[in-house]
């Protein structure tokens, strides 16, 4: 079978982003009025992946197979970090991605019963100690959204709504996810 083909399929931002002028005058001349270039997020299609999208040197997804993970590891990837239970997986990941050479760690939870403020200081620490490129994974690429909205915007210095529609197009669908992320970030901003 010939390896999946990975297709760009749109983005959320363009390369550079125009600041607005929010009192109606005309902006000055100067270069001060551009805003800094922006990253977009990718979102791609790989064949078997329920989600897949990127940006920059970290991949969110939806659970990935033992050939995904190989497939990732010839991207460069280099750490995975799993936010699923072991009772919902029906392979050995962990070994998988040793034999690959790829650092695993897990980071289990499921339900806003579960995101606590311990899982999201968790998940900005895993993401913010990576050394080479990620993926961040859950089942369906829904718990990936609040870990990717709380460190996007206190540890990267990204803009909440930014971080917010890049958490949705990756695939966060719960909105107390979102809710939850939100109030995480304003209680750690303060």
């Amino acid at each position: 079978m010939n390896a999946p083909t990975l297709l760009l399929v749109s983005s959320l931002l363009g390369c550079v982003m125009v600041s607005c002028n929010s009192n109606g005058s005309e902006p000055d001349a100067g270069p001060s009025n551009l805003a800094e270039p922006v990253q977009a997020m990718d979102v791609l299609v790989r064949e078997g992946m329920n989600k897949l999208a990127k940006k920059g040197d970290v991949y969110l997804a939806g659970q990935p197979s033992p050939q995904d993970l190989a497939w990732f590891d010839q991207q460069g990837v280099g750490f995975v970090i799993n936010l699923r239970k072991g009772s919902e997986m029906n392979f050995d990941e962990e070994k998988i991605c040793a034999d690959l050479g790829m650092t695993y760690a897990e980071l289990p939870w499921n339900g806003a019963d579960e995101l606590t403020d311990e899982v999201f200081d968790a998940g900005r620490s895993l993401l913010e100690s990576a050394a080479s490129p990620v993926l961040l994974h859950c089942a369906s690429s829904n718990r990936v959204g609040p870990i990717w909205m709380a460190w996007q915007v206190l540890d990267r210095g990204a803009d909440l709504e930014t971080a917010t529609q890049e958490a949705k197009l990756a695939g966060m669908r719960t909105p107390a996810y979102e809710s939850m992320a939100r109030d995480y970030i304003a209680r750690k901003q303060r």
